[in-house]
């Protein structure tokens, strides 16, 4: 969940800019309720088969207190807070995936590559194993 709050306060707290102002056009209320029963923003670990509203937006008071939000409403909220934020935030996003993706593409060349060296020693071994066995003096090296 992403603290819509802070989002707003990072973009000068302009007072008609709240969330609920944004929330209260009926485009954006559409396309939250619209969502709440596709399987894509259901939490990792959620058994129901359908959402609440509190389970994509959320308010929490005190510290760290503000209004939060799935990341997909949180995206559509920075466009209403401000182009220039829309754009940096949609860079963000883009970074992580870039990140995330380039960490997977790390794991499976490690994987990779261990089952191709894996592969090439057990290859050399039956090699020698062959050669040892002929009683050949010509080893594969």
């Amino acid at each position: 969940m992403i603290n819509l709050t802070n989002m707003w306060r990072a973009t000068g707290g302009v007072e008609h800019k709240r969330f609920k102002e944004w929330i209260e056009f009926k485009g954006n209320i559409d396309f939250v309720l619209k969502n709440l029963n596709d399987s894509k923003w259901m939490p990792k670990g959620c058994n129901s088969t359908h959402l609440e509203v509190s389970d994509i937006i959320t308010r929490k008071r005190g510290r760290y207190g503000g209004t939060y939000a799935h990341w997909q409403i949180a995206l559509a909220y920075a466009k209403y807070l401000s182009p220039e934020f829309h754009i940096w935030c949609n860079e963000v996003v883009r970074d992580r995936l870039n990140l995330r993706l380039s960490e997977v593409w790390k794991s499976l060349l490690k994987k990779r590559l261990y089952v191709d060296v894996s592969s090439s020693l057990k290859i050399l071994k039956s090699d020698l194993l062959v050669c040892n066995f002929k009683g050949d003096d010509q080893s594969p090296l």
